[in-house]
């Protein structure tokens, strides 16, 4: 079975964001919740529009921050597993 490192990633349907500025508000349609995002969070919400693979973005982010590759994905699956839960995102078993 996958785990979340091999799933693909997915801006939930009842969510509205903008990049502005350095930050990313993220605006949920159904609470009327408003999550401001910065930095690392910032970036793992911009590149979903890229890579679609959880760890594809874990990765990337590794890369550009010159961090431990385990340090961050253990930090980036919580904050995936976090957005999951508050509906900001979904995600699917790659077949």
């Amino acid at each position: 079975m996958c785990t979340e490192s091999c799933s693909d990633v997915f801006y939930s349907k009842n969510i509205a964001w903008i990049l502005l500025g350095d930050d990313v508000f993220v605006f949920d349609e159904i609470t009327d919740k408003v999550y401001l995002l910065k930095d690392i969070s910032k970036e793992f919400w911009l590149l979903i529009q890229e890579k679609k693979k959880l760890m594809d973005i874990i990765h990337q982010i590794a890369e550009s921050y010159n961090v431990d590759f385990i340090v961050i994905k253990n930090d980036i699956t919580k904050l995936a597993r976090k957005f999951v839960e508050n509906n900001l995102i979904v995600w699917s078993d790659a077949v």
